[in-house]
């Protein structure tokens, strides 16, 4: 194989490369066929987040005016200002997974748990109901 079936090779496959970090924004970078690309997730870190959520609770500002400014959606940036509230210190855990309030879930199983229980009596009802008709 000479270099410049080598470059081609190169330039037709797929690369991923490790994430990179700036001011916070965690990115990943892959070359398709010749072409970058770029942010195809970005993961921001919890002094990030800290800080943006700061500047609306400390500071009054606009969620619209911040979220513009850094560059993020509005949405995203209440949904931390709303984490934030909620969970005081312990919020932004990381891996993008909220934090569930153990009692709020708790309440949510026992709430499923009792539907589960009244439709199984419903169908033992049921089948009983069957055995009686035949």
């Amino acid at each position: 194989m000479g270099i410049t079936d080598g470059l081609r090779k190169l330039a037709n496959s797929k690369l991923d490369f490790p994430q990179t970090s700036l001011h916070g924004v965690k990115t990943n970078v892959t070359l398709c066929k010749g072409v970058v690309f770029c942010m195809v997730r970005k993961k921001y870190d919890k002094a990030f987040k800290m800080a943006a959520v700061m500047q609306i609770i400390d500071e009054g500002k606009k969620v619209s005016h911040v979220a513009k400014t850094l560059g993020i959606l509005p949405t995203m940036l209440s949904r931390w200002v709303y984490e934030y509230q909620t969970h005081g210190d312990e919020a932004f855990s990381g891996n993008g997974k909220p934090i569930t309030n153990k009692d709020l879930e708790i309440k949510r199983l026992q709430k499923r748990l009792e539907e589960l229980e009244m439709e199984n009596e419903i169908l033992k009802k049921f089948q009983a109901f069957l055995k009686e008709a035949e």
